[in-house]
């Protein structure tokens, strides 16, 4: 008797109602994924910017005379030879001009020569010595006292992790400088 009753009640369930139920049940389901997908979204947004906000950090960019140093050299104008003897081999100064674009803190360290820094924004000489530390743009005047050209000098920049190389290019009959 109690399976009669039961199936009574079951049957006797309006349709309406069911379909309302059904219905009902749907929505909250799509609710529930837009959300999720929303959260998801918003996950994905924050990590890339996170990570283009890490990647620019501690970038640094080093030109002469607009020209990019990269493992390819790029050449420096110098003065001529002190005679007009082509087979001296000692200059009188070499001054390399270098614009080092920065973004975080770094060093800047020489052995051979002096270095002449000062502020990519005023201009305003900040040191001349072997080595600065800065966390900003500046430019660099290089200077090598009687450079030899069976000789290579090194720039040593960011705690020593970028070595710039001067030397002379013989087939050339400039200097250049590369990274190493």
């Amino acid at each position: 008797m109690k399976n009669e009753v039961m199936a009574k009640a079951i049957t006797g369930i309006d349709d309406d109602l069911i379909v309302s139920a059904h219905t009902n049940t749907v929505s909250r389901q799509k609710k529930k994924k837009w959300i999720y997908i929303c959260a998801a979204e918003a996950c994905l947004i924050a990590l890339f910017f996170a990570i283009l906000s890490t990647q620019h950090k501690g970038e640094m960019k080093i030109r002469i005379n607009g020209n990019a140093v990269s493992d390819e050299p790029v050449f420096i104008d110098v003065p001529a030879l002190m005679t007009a003897d082509m087979r001296q081999t000692t200059f009188q100064a070499i001054t390399v001009p270098i614009e080092l674009i920065i973004n975080g803190n770094s060093s800047i360290h020489t052995v051979d020569g002096t270095i002449e820094v000062s502020s990519a924004e005023t201009e305003e000489i900040l040191c001349i010595g072997q080595y600065y530390m800065t966390n900003e743009s500046v430019n660099i005047r290089w200077i090598i006292e009687n450079a030899e050209i069976n000789k290579s000098y090194q720039l040593r920049l960011k705690n020593d992790t970028v070595v710039l190389v001067l030397s002379y290019n013989k087939n050339t009959g400039n200097w250049k400088l590369m990274k190493q």
